[in-house]
């Protein structure tokens, strides 16, 4: 492999591109981040075929998109830094939590994000905070804050469109809108509580050393629920401890630390695989059966009334690709992993392909194209 530098493309308020930036932070290599939004026609598009962000260039100049390929190219690359474990339960375990936090906990992000006016006023307030103050928003003083309403009130000006189709037609897809996502707060509560007590034994979900799910968590804070005011202030009243595990999460380097011994998953997972049985996977089982069908929609309930939302097809292929690892398995391997993931969890993961057209434009991190809102660089 050539040495040198990786051009990461994307933005410090991007999910994905926060959970590279954690991988490389993590496997210590020198990279540059280079501020890109969604679809802007750069160069880099049409070199990965995809407008979403984050891409990754490699030193040999090789293009790559979607951080869940670009997080195993990275695994593969770097053995001695493994970012995915070996060892059968765990590397499963892994995989399907990044496969809920990818997927699933978007679904967060988007809600907190644009449904709340303190978080719109945080994310377009941050890029002039960090340049003219470099401090962030949520370190701001009022008197500071104050300073910079003008450069937040002409940045809420200029995305106003954006904002209203994010809480319009792209949070209808997603299921984001105030009415459609009042599940959010109740599971994602829940899912801070159940992080708090895996906390109180463990550094990071699989013990002393952090995985690529932890990387998504992490980033997730990174961009949306440790810098938009109102998760932010949600976390901070329910679990304050999660948010002081994601930021030393993101700060963490290789190291001499390690998974749990035995390919063990902890008992605290139980709550997470429970939480998955509750509404994930009766949607990754729903968005196949609609595929295989041959339907443009999914309905279901969220947890209060139905919801309709568009098959996903990238979902399929993610559960598709984890089902190639499970069965991929060795018998002893495979009756070890049973034992450890519940028979639920993996049933769904199981599912033979839904026979629907898989055929797909962009990727899971594809994000609707933001026209006018510019860099957010107020």
């Amino acid at each position: 492999m050539f040495p040198g530098h990786y051009k990461l493309y994307g933005s410090k308020r991007s999910y994905f591109t926060q959970k590279v930036e954690n991988m490389l932070r993590f496997q210590r290599l020198p990279f540059e981040l280079i501020e890109k939004m969604p679809h802007d026609g750069s160069a880099i598009e049409l070199r990965t075929g995809s407008g979403a962000i984050p891409a990754l260039v490699t030193p040999e100049d090789w293009p790559l998109a979607d951080s869940t390929p670009i997080a195993r190219f990275l695994n593969d690359r770097f053995p001695d830094r493994a970012i995915i474990p070996a060892s059968p339960a765990q590397r499963i375990g892994t995989l399907i939590l990044e496969d809920w936090f990818d997927e699933w906990f978007m679904r967060v992000a988007m809600y907190t994000r644009w449904n709340f006016q303190e978080s719109v006023e945080a994310l377009v307030g941050s890029g002039a905070s960090m340049r003219l103050l470099n401090k962030k928003w949520h370190e701001l003083t009022e008197s500071e804050r104050a300073g910079l309403k003008p450069h937040v009130d002409e940045a809420l000006n200029r995305i106003r469109t954006f904002r209203q189709r994010m809480t319009g037609e792209v949070a209808s897809a997603y299921g984001t809108t105030l009415e459609q996502g009042r599940d959010i707060p109740i599971w994602w509560g829940q899912f801070l509580d159940d992080m708090a007590a895996h906390l109180r034994h463990h550094a990071f979900l699989l013990g002393d050393r952090p995985s690529v799910a932890d990387f998504v968590i992490s980033g997730g804070f990174e961009a949306h629920f440790g810098n938009d005011t109102w998760p932010r202030n949600f976390v901070i009243q329910r679990q304050p401890s999660v948010l002081a595990y994601a930021e030393r999460c993101f700060d963490t380097v290789f190291s001499d630390a390690d998974w749990l011994a035995g390919d063990q998953l902890p008992s605290t997972w139980g709550a997470f695989f429970r939480a998955m049985e509750s509404m994930y996977l009766p949607y990754l089982a729903e968005n196949r059966r609609a595929l295989g069908e041959g339907k443009d929609t999914v309905s279901m309930s969220f947890g209060f009334d139905i919801v309709t939302t568009p098959v996903r097809r990238y979902q399929e292929l993610s559960r598709l690709d984890i089902r190639d690892e499970i069965l991929n398995l060795n018998g002893a391997a495979l009756a070890h992993v049973k034992e450890a993931i519940p028979a639920a969890v993996l049933d769904t993961y199981l599912l033979p392909p839904s026979g629907g057209a898989l055929e797909i434009e962009g990727n899971k991190d594809t994000f609707p194209n933001p026209q006018g809102i510019g860099s957010l660089d107020t």
